[in-house]
This record gives structure tokens, sequence and C-alpha cells, in this order.
């Protein structure tokens, strides 16, 4: 399944073989998440942003990659994880810190 996103999301490799954002990227994600609203934040800076139905990923947002997918073609796209690590970390944030109204 195709979801509307900015285009590539660009990342490094960065220390402790994490992968890290380097240009703000979304991904539309759907009218089921209206109303869901959500930020991430690091050292003070925000680096991930659930509003209006888009995941948005800016420069700083930092995840593990994959684990376990076979890696038939050499190419693993890094989207699915960084997507699925933003939403895991934001269940993991305490609701006054990264609730933000859905309308902004």
């Amino acid at each position: 399944m195709m979801y509307p996103t900015s285009g590539k999301l660009e990342y490094v490799e960065a220390k402790n073989g994490l992968h890290m954002v380097m240009r703000p990227w979304w991904v539309y994600i759907g009218p089921q998440f209206s109303g869901c609203a959500v930020r991430l934040f690091c050292a003070g800076r925000e680096v991930g942003r659930l509003a209006e139905c888009l995941i948005t990923l800016f420069p700083g947002f930092m995840w593990d990659g994959s684990s376990g997918p076979t890696d038939d073609d050499g190419e693993i796209d890094p989207v699915p994880s960084a997507v699925h690590d933003f939403l895991y970390e934001a269940l993991r944030e305490p609701a006054k810190d990264s609730s933000i109204p859905a309308a902004s």
C-alpha cells in the first residue's frame, strides 16, 4: 500500500547504528488518525509530529532501523521502520509533554 509523502526520506547513519533524519519529511497516514496529535522532542527540539493525519519527521529524529526483515535485494526501505519507531515513541511520551491540538 502506498501513502503520499513529501518525497524520499533523507537520512544518515549516525552513532551507535542509529539513523538520523536530515531534512523534514512527511507521510499522510489517513483519515483514521483524524483528531490524533503528538509531538516528540529530543534535547528540547521538536523531532517528530503527528497532526492533521500527517506524520512529520524533522532533522534530528533518530531511529534504529529495521529489526528482522530479509534483505533480498540489498535495499531496505527505511520508511516503515522510521514510522514504526515514531509511533512507538509517541505512545511512550507523557501526554502532558506530547499532546497538541489536532488543528495546529
